[in-house]
């Protein structure tokens, strides 16, 4: 069976991204409120909280041209700010890759990562 997921795709967005739940909890969330057991929750949101390789090297050559201008970032991904120990270790993996293939990706893409400049609140 086919399912519409613009159906719930709102309820699944603000649970899986907004509540920061499992896969699994969402799954069960979604049966919970909808009855409605699926299995292709994976392939259609799994990328929703991960970046793939290739568009953290596009993410890591954006930071390193606004480390350039002197300019420090922070990392956004569907409106959610990365956290920054999970951002440094993703940097250092990925690092390794960028000099050959960022110049070969050629692409930020605006709706995917977000770069923001870093503030400090003082109050």
């Amino acid at each position: 069976m086919s399912v519409d997921w613009k159906l719930y795709e709102q309820d699944i967005i603000r649970w899986y991204l907004d509540d920061d739940m499992t896969a699994k909890e969402t799954l069960k969330r979604l049966n919970d409120t909808h009855h409605l057991s699926v299995t292709q929750f994976k392939s259609k949101f799994g990328g929703l909280k991960n970046l793939r390789s290739d568009e953290w090297i596009a993410v890591i050559h954006e930071i390193r041209k606004r480390e350039a201008r002197g300019t420090a970032s922070v990392v956004y991904l569907h409106g959610k700010r990365l956290k920054l120990d999970s951002t440094v270790r993703a940097v250092r993996r990925y690092s390794k890759n960028c000099q050959s293939e960022a110049t070969e990706i050629g692409y930020y893409n605006p709706i995917q990562p977000f770069i923001a400049t870093a503030f400090l609140i003082i109050g």
